[in-house]
């Protein structure tokens, strides 16, 4: 009989080579496994942007679509004013009654390029989109016809999408560097109550131009907060439908059952709804603080607040007369110092077809509204800002 002895070396080896095998082929089957788990999730979330994509274009979904093209004029996170245009950038802006091309200077402004030492007067413009000039040529602006008819270069650093207190922060952060002698401050009570407003901006769904500063607290004891969203949320926002479709839902379901923090267009009485009398007092504290801070900035140089109207405004003067806000930021300049210029009476009382100052397709005044605005502000700022002999006719 032969003697048959196992190798204990080789049994053993055998032994190890099967153990270290077990772990590699579980591994490979988990590694497997987790691919065709992500190439699932890739390929469902692929999907449902495609669904949701041909529905929100189809009509079937109402969900914004990623942010416009835009977003290559418009920089959203600027950390110290919040929103501003890009340096020297452009744009054609289409709508059905307007298209027009917007261009920049080197510091992003929508302006011609201005030197930092003033070779004469000359006046700091501040303001959001109807200052900016939404939807008409720069030349035909309230800011280029006063500069036009007075001779006065009036520097223009509007913004769309700004409130009072970004006007505050471009005045400190940019336009004060310019050698000036005034500041033409405009309020466009329609949006720039809620523009000043942080807790209408967390309770809104996400869009491109409410990420920015606000003040919160209590006055006069105000903090800035910046309200900025993330770079993911930003990404997937400006290129994704179903992310749009997805954070549009979730807010409307926060949303049950809480009060509407936007008014509707008329109250019980029929009375059409206008921020020139609808405002809350802490909406009016904050608009006083940015206009105060605005002032104290501008160190002892003459500024002049233009209060801008909107149809709806001028509807709603018509039902009832003077309003609220012309009185207290009335109070509020006789204190502080600065003219106020009301253009709803003036703008009212100029014709009866007030659709004729607007966009036919938007709420921004057109060439005529810019035009009609200007010979008020240059009457109304006559002996503040301008020299008698560059007043307008009646």
């Amino acid at each position: 009989m032969s003697d048959k002895r196992r190798d204990p070396r080789g049994s053993a080896g055998g032994a190890t080579s099967k153990t270290a095998a077990a772990p590699r082929s579980a591994a490979r089957r988990w590694t497997f496994r987790g691919g065709a788990l992500l190439l699932a999730v890739m390929v469902a979330a692929l999907l449902a942007e495609l669904a949701v994509m041909l529905l929100v274009r189809g009509g079937a979904l109402s969900t914004p679509p990623p942010a416009r093209p835009e977003s290559a004029f418009w920089e959203a996170n600027r950390p110290d004013v919040g929103v501003w245009h890009r340096p020297l950038a452009t744009l054609r802006h289409q709508t059905e009654c307007f298209d027009v091309t917007y261009r920049t200077n080197s510091v992003g402004a929508r302006d011609a390029e201005r030197e930092r030492e003033a070779g004469g007067p000359r006046t700091v413009v501040l303001g959001d989109s109807m200052v900016e000039g939404w939807g008409v040529s720069r030349e035909k602006r309230l800011s280029d016809l006063l500069e036009q008819a007075t001779g006065r270069e009036h520097l223009n650093f509007g913004m769309s999408h700004f409130g009072p207190y970004q006007n505050y922060l471009v005045y400190r952060e940019l336009a004060k560097s310019y050698e000036h002698d005034s500041v033409l401050a405009s309020v466009f009570p329609l949006n720039d109550f809620a523009d000043l407003d942080y807790e209408l901006a967390v309770e809104s769904p996400p869009h491109e131009f409410h990420y920015r500063p606000y003040l919160v607290g209590e006055g006069p004891d105000y903090r800035r907060i910046d309200h900025f969203e993330s770079r993911v949320r930003q990404l997937l926002r400006r290129h994704s439908y179903a992310y749009n479709a997805a954070a549009h839902a979730i807010y409307s379901w926060r949303r049950r059952g809480k009060p509407d923090l936007r008014p509707p267009s008329k109250d019980a009485s029929g009375l059409v709804h206008s921020y020139f009398y609808d405002f809350t007092e802490r909406q009016f504290d904050l608009l006083r603080h940015s206009l105060e801070l605005l002032v104290a900035e501008a160190e002892g140089k003459r500024v002049a607040v233009l209060l801008i109207p909107a149809h709806r405004d001028l509807v709603r003067y018509h039902q009832s007369g003077e309003s609220p806000l012309q009185q207290r930021l009335g109070e509020l300049a006789a204190q502080r110092g600065f003219r106020l210029v009301n253009l709803l009476p003036a703008m009212h009382d100029y014709t009866p077809h007030w659709d004729e100052f607007h966009l036919s397709c938007d709420f921004h005044w057109n060439d005529f509204g810019h035009a009609v605005a200007a010979r008020i502000v240059e009457r109304e700022l006559v002996g503040v800002f301008y020299e008698p002999r560059a007043a307008a006719g009646p």
